[in-house]
């Protein structure tokens, strides 16, 4: 109950400062954050926020855009080719280690995120 307080305070807070005109400036940054975190998306992985986080909740492929064309928003997620795999596993150069999941997809297991080239680090 103590979160739905503190939305609805939110919710009240926020409403009160776009009736004044002060939340507009905050919704531009907003809505530019947004388009931006958006086309990162876009040219990542061929998807929006939104559809990547559906994604991820569902555990399917979900794009938003299909009810456009009369479809399913979430379908099972198609087997990747041969050339697929090895060019995701190719591009990823921190895995060190990958495995297969249930649906014969590779996953990285082991990630290098040193930050530091191994021949920079000096011994005292």
């Amino acid at each position: 109950m103590g979160t739905l307080k503190a939305a609805s305070r939110t919710l009240i807070v926020f409403a009160a400062l776009s009736v004044g005109g002060c939340a507009s400036p905050l919704l531009t940054y907003i809505g530019y954050a947004a388009t931006v975190g958006d086309g990162v998306s876009y040219a990542r992985t061929g998807r929006s926020m939104t559809d990547n986080a559906v994604s991820g909740v569902t555990g399917k492929d979900c794009m938003l855009w299909r009810v456009i064309d009369g479809k399913k928003v979430c379908k099972d997620w198609a087997p990747l080719t041969r050339d697929q795999m090895a060019d995701l596993m190719l591009s990823d150069t921190t895995c060190i280690e990958w495995r297969f999941d249930e649906k014969n997809r590779p996953m990285c297991i082991n990630r290098n995120v040193s930050l530091a080239p191994l021949d920079d680090i000096s011994e005292d």
